[in-house]
């Protein structure tokens, strides 16, 4: 009985060795193959995770900008420090993923909604436009709210 046992786990490893995988590397690398086509599908690169992680980290600080705002000056000196991390983390997703429209929107409606330091309200136009170019759909809402708002101003004067 040991014997036909040992013959049987001899046949077994011969059909597992006669797969093109002939060694542990090579079943590796099949796996990696695997592994970078579903990422590929998947279509989330390391720099997109670490942008929104960014983003998220702007937007959160311009949450509280939002929730404060109304109690205080919109010039006050303490949002200078909310105001600077948004701007910081909004650059730096920009920076690690140029082609990021949430950045580009989300820096162009700091500089355009908040008085802030550094606060240019043409640079925020610019990043609008190219948000909105780029298809970000935030973007052109807001691009045409603003458009709309500059319209009626200038009809009247």
């Amino acid at each position: 009985k040991n014997n036909v046992e040992i013959n049987s786990y001899k046949s077994n490893t011969k059909r597992h060795l006669s797969s093109p995988i002939h060694s542990p590397a090579d079943g590796m690398i099949i796996r990696l193959r695997y592994l970078l086509v579903y990422l590929l599908q998947r279509s989330l690169h390391s720099r997109n995770k670490k942008a929104m992680e960014l983003i998220a980290k702007g937007w959160n600080a311009l949450q509280e900008v939002d929730r404060v705002i109304d109690y205080t000056e919109p010039t006050d000196p303490r949002l200078h420090p909310l105001f600077r991390t948004a701007k910081e983390n909004f650059e730096l997703a920009l920076e690690v993923d140029n082609s990021n429209t949430h950045a580009r929107y989300w820096l162009g409606r700091l500089h355009m909604k908040y008085q802030c330091p550094g606060a240019c309200k043409s640079i925020g136009a610019a990043l609008l436009v190219e948000a909105a170019d780029m298809g970000n759909p935030d973007a052109q809402y807001e691009l045409g709210c603003r458009l709309r708002v500059e319209v009626t101003l200038v009809s009247i004067a």
